[in-house]
């Protein structure tokens, strides 16, 4: 518990020039003005990492035990009128309109109960509004307000047993630290790249974190609470923008080195040494004031060797990184894709094959329902990436995110399949194979049609993915699945595919034999690409046989996905 003079400075903002607000503060508390400076450390973090047999690995210090970080990215979504990045939806976990403490502890109680111990959440995605800087100011200060809620939620998280891993994206979106970082561009270093390159900007850098540690340990936030600090989400440089656009120059960056721009060996050394520079001082700066910190930092998978984001400007190395920064532990985003890289592919791109000398986490493990339209089947080939990652030697996940939503597309872990199969509590050994029971009773079953193109076979309709049946041909056209044996069905659900949109009629029947004759239901409306048709039938059917017949349309008959549910199953 913070104690009563502590609580009276939290609404203080803090920061350079914040010294004299905090001792009026005080004043008011105490009737003195009492020094105000915060102690110099954090009280000691408990979770830490030690060697086995050559291996590092995560260890509560408290219990000796081994720690394995389980849980989910914490995410809320919601509108902001922003004037700075324009009106829009916004991640306010800890915004100061938003902060909801029932609502998280509920959640967290949620999240205890399945095992899960970790949440992560951002610390600057709220905008310029109700965020991290002040509205209004213009020096070097944070929002009191908002860091009282991430001293509220660091103190939720130590009542309810979680441990939460604070998360920076970059600066924040206005006032001072912004503004001194972008402030470095040359001929030589654009604006946007100058707080990754320039001393400016690793200045700025310097101090945000100071300014926002220190707010922390005024307010005597559970800082034994938080798992790990990433100064960066995901780092990446931005190869529309100077230097990368260059082909010759000499630039020298905050490490002090300079590089021939006209030498693409040069130009990685670059990319390179200058983010183990960024690493590694941003690294000192923590651990300045909380020195058993762990810090972190996070990547998505470089595109090389393999170009797998063709036209992608976001530049990622990772390999020395990993090998040289004093960063205690890293952060490599992946996740499963019917049609995208596998896992040791996707190793293979980090340059992380093997490498055990300091932790790996997967802090964003993500399922995306334009990839998989049936959640059991986005839970079953997650929890499978997360066994195939856990065998090559990582040490934590997080799925993004907790809630899932329709703004990224997302399936969440709250309440469903997808947190039950890689709930701790319900499979307490991420490397144990897990099969998920998937109720669509169509999946993989036998299909024909009345027509189907070279590379839209008529399969693709219970393949679970967003891949689809092209008849090549107009209305009428059928696809008949054959459920193998007969099969009380209550529901049935059709993912559209087709364009143009338009007025559509479409039938479906079931029987005991092919071709099935009794018409369950018809569709007769307005549908587009990427709907879904779903029907609950009022007096359940028992069909082996169900056939979906398309008898006006106005683009040739296709269909991603077929569905089919007992009473009761549909998700």
């Amino acid at each position: 518990m913070r104690s009563h003079v502590n609580r009276a400075v939290h609404h203080v903002v803090t920061g350079s020039g914040g010294r004299w607000l905090v001792c009026v503060a005080l004043v008011v508390a105490l009737g003195a003005c009492q020094s105000p400076q915060p102690p110099k450390t954090a009280a000691p973090a408990r979770i830490g990492i030690r060697t086995v047999a050559g291996v590092a690995e995560f260890y509560d210090s408290v219990t000796g035990e081994r720690f394995v970080p389980r849980g989910h990215n914490f995410v809320k979504y919601t509108f902001s009128p922003d004037p700075a990045n324009g009106p829009g939806t916004f991640d306010m976990v800890l915004a100061t309109n938003r902060y909801d403490e029932a609502e998280y502890r509920a959640e967290f109680e949620a999240m205890r109960a399945l095992g899960y111990n970790v949440v992560r959440v951002m610390l600057e995605t709220c905008g310029s509004l109700n965020c991290i800087y002040p509205e209004g100011a213009t020096g070097r200060v944070l929002s009191g307000a908002y860091l009282d809620n991430v001293a509220a939620f660091l103190d939720l998280a130590a009542e309810e047993g979680m441990y939460v891993w604070l998360t920076s994206n970059t600066l924040p979106d206005i006032g001072y630290y912004g503004q001194k970082g972008y402030s470095g561009a040359t001929d030589l270093i654009s604006e946007s790249q100058s707080h990754l390159l320039a001393e400016s900007g690793m200045e700025a850098y310097r101090e945000y974190f100071h300014d926002l540690f220190s707010g922390l340990i005024v307010r005597e936030a559970r800082l034994d609470r938080m798992f790990s600090f990433s100064i960066r989400n995901e780092h990446w440089y931005d190869l529309r923008e100077k230097p990368w656009t260059l082909s010759e120059g000499l630039v020298t960056p905050a490490n002090g080195n300079t590089y021939d721009l006209s030498d693409d060996a040069d130009r990685r050394r670059l990319a390179e040494e200058s983010l183990i520079h960024f690493v590694d001082e941003m690294v000192k700066a923590i651990k300045d004031l909380a020195p058993t910190a762990l810090v972190s930092v996070g990547f998505f998978a470089p595109n090389e060797p393999i170009v797998w984001r063709h036209g992608d400007f976001k530049f990622v190395l990772t390999s020395r990184v990993l090998r040289e920064s004093d960063a205690d532990f890293f952060d490599l985003h992946s996740g499963p894709h019917p049609h995208g890289l596998s896992f040791d592919e996707v190793q293979a791109q980090y340059d992380a094959v093997s490498f055990d000398v300091k932790p790996l986490v997967m802090g964003e493990l993500a399922a995306f329902k334009s990839v998989y339209p049936s959640l059991h089947l986005a839970a079953q080939d997650a929890v499978d990436w997360q066994a195939a990652s856990c065998l090559a030697g990582y040490d934590g996940w997080l799925t993004w995110h907790w809630d899932g939503d329709d703004l990224e597309g997302l399936w969440g872990a709250e309440g469903s399949v997808l947190g039950d199969a890689l709930a701790p509590a319900l499979h307490p050994d991420p490397c144990a194979p897990v099969v998920v029971p998937n109720p669509n009773l169509a999946y993989q079953k036998p299909v024909s049609a009345s027509a189907e193109l070279p590379g839209e076979p008529a399969s693709n309709v219970v393949d679970g993915t967003e891949s689809q049946w092209g008849s090549g041909a107009d209305a009428p056209q059928y696809i008949e699945i054959d459920l193998g044996e007969d099969a009380l069905l209550g529901t049935v659900r059709l993912t559209v595919a087709q364009f143009p949109a338009g007025s559509t009629v479409h039938e479906i029947r079931g029987g005991s034999t092919s071709p099935a004759t009794t018409l369950l239901h018809t569709f007769d409306q307005h549908t587009e690409e990427g709907e879904v048709l779903s029907v609950d039938l009022v007096v359940p059917q028992s069909v082996r046989y169900l056939r979906v017949t398309t008898t006006a349309s106005p683009s040739w008959v296709s269909w991603r996905e077929v569905e089919v549910y007992a009473p009761g199953d549909a998700p």
